[in-house]
């Protein structure tokens, strides 16, 4: 008789720190890995800011299309950095500067582009729900909005594994990764909530430590094109707001990471410790 391998349970707490101590020991392996979406963000947020300025508002193109461009390009982006990212936190494959375009990657991006939509479409399905309700009581509103949020976000961590899975080039459909975390959602999705709290009051108290000035800058307080000292407040405030948002976007793929090594026997193997 075939013996079964008992499935190993998930916890947020150990998931968090495995995303936070791969992502501490290999600060030089992610600088390489964020290296071109760092140049591909700064590269869009320069074109349509010098879009805005020269029609001297947001106008047609930029303000009707930035949505949809923003969501292309950020899953271009993010699948950059997430296959580099699972591949180094599972097989320790070092990222390159100038990785070459695989199958893993074209599958990881269909699966953000799907993601993306499925996810909006659960918390606008959720929101209208209670927004008929919103008669009845303007709080509906609000529970609206965060059961939405909730639902979409659990939904996600049900699915999350799809991302390591297409960046190792392993096979797994929609129902399988649901399959596969069966019982551990709420494990997951506790997991992604803890692992951006850190980063995010960090980002919070380096603005307030510099008075808001550089982010005041980015959000347009300075526009681009007035003079070097305008151009050089919005190249900083830019640059730290994608290093934010790319290092946000790390710690949870490593929490995917971990829990795939941990959940799928045959990739299970320590994370790599070194920096370089």
């Amino acid at each position: 008789m075939a013996q079964m391998t008992a499935v190993p349970r998930l916890s947020a707490w150990r998931l968090t720190g495995d995303a936070y101590d791969i992502w501490f020991a290999s600060l030089g392996q992610w600088l390489k890995a964020a290296a071109l979406p760092l140049a591909l963000t700064l590269l869009l947020d320069f074109a349509l800011r010098h879009s805005q300025l020269q029609a001297g508002g947001p106008g047609p193109f930029v303000g009707g299309l930035r949505p949809v461009l923003w969501t292309i390009v950020e899953a271009i982006i993010y699948t950059l950095l997430g296959v580099a990212w699972h591949r180094w936190a599972i097989l320790s494959e070092r990222p390159r500067l100038l990785p070459p375009i695989t199958g893993q990657h074209l599958r990881f991006l269909a699966w953000a582009l799907a993601l993306t939509f499925l996810t909006q479409f659960a918390w606008g399905s959720v929101f209208q729900i209670f927004l008929a309700l919103s008669e009845l009581s303007r709080g509906m509103i609000v529970l609206g909005a965060i059961g939405g949020v909730v639902v979409s976000l659990y939904f996600l961590s049900r699915v999350s594994l799809l991302y390591p899975a297409a960046a190792l080039g392993d096979r797994l459909g929609l129902l399988g990764a649901w399959e596969m975390t069966r019982k551990q959602g709420w494990a997951l999705f506790w997991a992604f909530v803890l692992v951006c709290i850190p980063m995010v009051l960090g980002f919070l108290l380096f603005g307030a430590v510099l008075g808001g000035a550089i982010l005041g800058a980015f959000a347009g307080g300075v526009p681009i094109g007035h003079g070097l000292p305008g151009s050089l407040t919005w190249f900083f405030g830019a640059a730290f707001s994608a290093v934010f948002s790319l290092a946000l976007l790390t710690l949870p793929v490593g929490v995917a990471s971990s829990a795939y090594r941990r959940l799928n026997g045959a990739a299970r193997r320590p994370a790599p410790r070194q920096a370089i």
